[in-house]
């Protein structure tokens, strides 16, 4: 999905709520250069759901906030946070119907069953 996006010419940025310990994983991270910004909560002192984390990872990708798709797994309530900021949101929920409690489909949110699914909120 990562290099379908990229081939498309999308910027790509992670925002995450981390630890220190945290960052050191995302860094070393087989996927992390396939991003063009990262914005880590330990760094920059914010946390989702604080629309100024999404507002920062927007300028920082030299787009508006309306132009960005945010995907997330909904936890921290991080889709409401990226809505309030002028964002798409997205429920990636891929990563948790891997568990035995699966989290259940954010109302008012669309929802990405697979990673792919994610091209689907592109149109």
């Amino acid at each position: 999905m990562l290099e379908q996006l990229k081939a498309m010419g999308m910027r790509l940025a992670i925002v995450s709520n981390c630890s220190s310990e945290e960052v050191k994983v995302i860094r070393k991270s087989r996927i992390y250069g396939c991003f063009d910004q990262v914005i880590l909560s330990y760094e920059t002192g914010l946390q989702k759901p604080d629309i100024h984390i999404y507002k920062k990872a927007a300028d920082l990708l030299g787009v508006a906030s309306s132009e960005c798709i945010f995907v997330g797994d909904g936890g921290s309530n991080e889709l409401e946070g990226a809505r309030l900021a002028g964002m798409k949101a997205v429920q990636a929920k891929w990563y948790t119907n891997r568990h035995s409690q699966k989290r259940d489909s954010k109302a008012g949110f669309l929802a990405a069953e697979e990673p792919l699914d994610m091209l689907q909120a592109l149109v």
